[in-house]
């Protein structure tokens, strides 16, 4: 938001303030933010006037871990909201007073939300944060796609001399390899496949692949790509 400063305002910056009583979070209306308390770092005049509260130790220790969890999923910052004068008292001190959720509404996995495909692998909630990709979390997708997928299917790969493609051909997936194969697990390549390019077998990143047609195994592997490249440590 803008950070226009009006005289008019009720806070300045610096004043404590302390959330009232059966107000709830902006963006989650199943927590209620009452109590929470902590310093106004910036304002925005208006009708009703916005200030940036930045949360004191204590509001950011009693925060529930549902709060926290949603604020990493969504990459909303934690430590400071913005909220209307119409929702602050002044903070007279005190301890503090912080009202915890009773009735958290989960939302349903959306399977046609990326995110929550992939949530779905892991056997996570909507309100959990996606995981990173790692030899456990590789594993995880593997067994998922072993058992979901059908081989063979045919793919666009690259071609190359050596192990891994560099040119683009057609390639047929035969497989990800046995469940005890953590040779196939990989933190830099992802899960390897085997291939099949006319008599010759060989192996490829999955993640290097495009499945060919718009069947159920093109979404599952564009799912994969996806998390695999966005969710790297």
């Amino acid at each position: 938001m803008p950070s226009n400063k009006f005289s008019s305002a009720k806070f300045a910056i610096g004043h404590k303030v302390r959330v009232r009583f059966g107000i709830a979070d902006p963006d989650y209306p199943d927590i209620p933010i009452g109590g929470w308390a902590g310093q106004v770092a910036d304002l925005e005049g208006g009708d009703p006037c916005f200030y940036l509260v930045r949360w004191n130790r204590q509001t950011l220790n009693s925060m529930a871990a549902i709060y926290r969890k949603r604020c990493e999923r969504d990459g909303l910052d934690m430590m400071q909201m913005w909220l209307a004068e119409h929702d602050l008292e002044a903070d007279e001190g005190g301890p503090v007073n912080i009202m915890q959720p009773t009735e958290i509404q989960t939302k349903p996995l959306n399977m046609k939300n990326q995110d929550d495909r992939i949530r779905l692998v892991f056997g996570l909630t909507h309100d959990d944060p996606v995981p990173e990709v790692k030899t456990d979390t590789l594993r995880a997708y593997r067994d998922y796609l072993a058992e979901n997928l059908s081989f063979p299917f045919e793919a666009w790969g690259k071609k190359n001399p050596g192990r891994f493609f560099t040119t683009t051909q057609a390639v047929a997936v035969a497989g990800l390899g046995c469940d005890d194969e953590d040779e196939r697990l990989d933190e830099h390549y992802g899960l390897i496949c085997e291939i099949k390019i006319g008599r010759k077998r060989g192996d490829a990143p999955l993640a290097d692949l495009e499945v060919k047609g718009l069947g159920a195994e093109r979404q599952l592997v564009d799912d994969y790509r996806y998390w695999f490249f966005n969710w790297r440590c």
